[in-house]
């Protein structure tokens, strides 16, 4: 309870009757703002209003409200099965990937809703879906070759609820197009002419065996300590309505910018298909709103895998850090992206990046 005169004393009358929407006096004069009732039946409308007055005996009435109690033998709700993916399934498609299950509840009466668990780890499950009314949702991508698991609890409205068990699935395998782990290039110079194309101006890109993300082989380090620096490196590949890119990245600084950007055939914004950048700490992409959407926190000097799935026909990707999903149904700004065929890492002019690094760059189509 408040009042706008701050010295004023406030008491008030709660009325409270099942099955009357015009209740009768419960608990007079009441200098609190809670009341606990312990003498409530089962299975029952209750309607209920609070009157508060001040010393001066001046008042307010609130709206009559109402509940229901729950019933006094209520079942639990039925343990989730049958699910589509099946159990051990392999091989399921990446595109609009369809979960099912069965449930309900014994009692006619009880509403039911479902939270979804899942990720690649059974010991460490994470939330995807919570407060489903239905025993169904979908997933328009998921990467190539993965083994997920996932698990349903079904919740009734008197917090009674049934832990399904722990089911799994396989993604079907993709073909690796491109890769590139930098592993057998000379230390401090740039990748060779081709398989990449290299751009740079007032800045450096160079082979590294300083940091790399297993802590192995090489690593591709982008220097742009000024704002007057940009660089880019590019690759060209077949082109691709379904894929994955993959690869892992890092920056040494909390400023940092540094990007990637996927293009079909020419470079250039009509053409630009999924563009995600590491931005003064967080992972974002740029949506076809023109408006940087959050992925994820990072790091400085911490390595992230980073797997960006793409639909030309739907005009989304899936991103996934680490193995879990952070941006789902994202989408971009060109207009003109019937495929995929072109990627490119690359650092801005306007922006500083005091060290980049990527490693470990995989191109795989359905």
């Amino acid at each position: 309870m408040s009042d706008p005169n701050e010295y004023d004393t406030l008491s008030c009358d709660v009325y409270l009757q099942k099955n009357n929407s015009n209740p009768h006096l419960f608990r007079a004069n009441l200098q609190a703002d809670s009341l606990r009732v312990d003498s409530l039946e089962f299975d029952c409308e209750y309607f209920w209003q609070v009157i508060v007055r001040d010393q001066r005996n001046l008042q307010k009435e609130g709206p009559v409200w109402s509940f229901r109690t729950r019933v006094e033998h209520n079942n639990p709700p039925k343990i989730p099965a049958n699910p589509i993916p099946q159990n051990h399934q392999q091989d399921v498609k990446i595109c609009d990937v369809n979960f099912s299950w069965t449930g309900g509840d014994p009692d006619t009466f009880s509403i039911v809703e479902y939270d979804v668990l899942w990720g690649t780890k059974q010991d460490s499950l994470q939330p995807l879906m919570v407060n489903l009314p239905d025993t169904a949702f979908a997933l328009s991508l998921l990467p190539f070759d993965r083994k997920f698991y996932w698990q349903v609890t079904a919740r009734d409205e008197y917090e009674s609820e049934q832990v399904g068990p722990v089911w799994d699935f396989t993604t079907e395998k993709g073909s690796l197009v491109f890769w590139e782990p930098f592993d057998t290039y000379p230390q401090n110079e740039k990748p060779p002419v081709p398989p990449w194309t290299i751009a740079d101006s007032a800045n450096a890109i160079y082979i590294t065996s300083e940091t790399s993300y297993d802590e192995q082989g090489n690593s591709l380090c982008f220097i742009d300590s000024t704002e007057l620096g940009y660089g880019f490196i590019a690759a060209h590949f077949a082109p691709m309505d379904v894929g994955m890119i993959s690869f892992y990245w890092k920056v040494s600084n909390a400023a940092d910018y540094f990007g990637l950007r996927l293009y079909s055939s020419v470079a250039d914004t009509a053409h630009l298909g999924p563009q995600i950048s590491i931005r003064e700490g967080k992972m974002e992409f740029f949506a076809q709103s023109r408006i940087w959407e959050n992925i994820s926190v990072v790091e400085p000097g911490a390595w992230y895998l980073v797997e960006v799935v793409f639909s030309c026909e739907k005009k989304v990707f899936q991103v996934f850090v680490n193995g879990e999903l952070k941006a789902q149904n994202a989408t971009w700004i060109g207009s003109t992206v019937p495929s995929i065929d072109s990627i490119y890492f690359m650092t801005f002019k306007n922006r500083v990046c005091e060290r980049g690094y990527v490693d470990e760059i995989k191109v795989i189509k359905q």
